[in-house]
């Protein structure tokens, strides 16, 4: 089984789209956008389809005001992983921070 990663430093701010510095990258290229608030996608065509298990992210940051923040990655479709940031109370939230990123994925 082949394993791909995808590990960068995100940075987020506002309603601005995402940008990445990315360190390692052997799922495939694709773009960072905010669809809406709390919700960003990494769209790659073809990297998360048929044969490719991705595994979830969920863990916790602090946006640079000091507020908890919930992270929880998932595939979404054969081209788009996406990730969810909320709160406390489970509502949605822009990321206002730098974080280091990653991204597992095995292949069959």
């Amino acid at each position: 089984m082949l394993k791909r990663t995808y590990i960068s430093r995100y940075n987020q701010s506002g309603a601005l789209v995402p940008t990445a510095e990315v360190f390692k990258n052997t799922i495939g290229s694709g773009v960072w956008s905010r669809p809406s608030i709390g919700l960003y996608e990494f769209t790659s065509i073809g990297a998360f389809g048929a044969g490719t298990t991705t595994l979830p992210i969920n863990y916790t940051v602090m946006n640079s005001d000091g507020t908890v923040v919930h992270l929880i990655g998932q595939t979404i479709s054969d081209n788009v992983y996406q990730i969810s940031c909320v709160d406390s109370s489970s509502t949605e939230i822009d990321l206002h921070a730098i974080i280091t990123l990653k991204i597992e994925q095995f292949v069959d």
